[in-house]
């Protein structure tokens, strides 16, 4: 620099201190990020787990082959003893359904007479709210016996 740059500038003044970050705020704020990814992650496998379930409810067919096939890749079985276990699945899958058929009037009759005495004690508007509610209930985790 030449002098009269020198002599013309003015003396350096410290630069300010960047502020302090305080380390709990960190902390913290990774916490709930954190907390959040966990609850999320919590909601979406809930909701997986329910819709599975509900359509091997809905859709028992798709149980036995879909089964078969994962115990093909479980267990390493080969082409032969996957379709020999699909067919025994497939028959005990049958006879379950029998058992329902033979179950399932004893369990509506205790349903409906649930349905019924709760309602007795309920004001009309509240028996609305608890026969739609029940009834959305049934028809999702206790859909009819399949057809023979």
């Amino acid at each position: 620099m030449s002098e009269t740059n020198l002599a013309e500038s003015k003396p350096t003044e410290p630069l300010p201190r960047p502020a302090r970050r305080r380390r709990w705020v960190t902390i913290l704020l990774a916490l709930v990020i954190f907390l959040s990814g966990v609850i999320v992650g919590a909601g979406a496998f809930g909701l997986g787990l329910r819709n599975f379930v509900l359509r091997r409810i809905h859709h028992p067919e798709l149980g036995p082959p879909a089964t078969a096939a994962w115990l093909q890749r479980k267990l390493e079985l080969t082409d032969p003893q996957t379709t020999e276990i699909e067919k025994i699945l497939r028959q005990r899958q049958a006879a379950l359904v029998a058992i329902r058929r033979e179950v399932q009037p004893a369990v509506e009759a205790e349903l409906d007479l649930l349905e019924e005495q709760v309602s007795d004690v309920l004001d009309p508007e509240q028996r609305n709210q608890w026969h739609n509610w029940l009834g959305r209930m049934r028809r999702t985790w206790v859909p009819p016996v399949p057809p023979e």
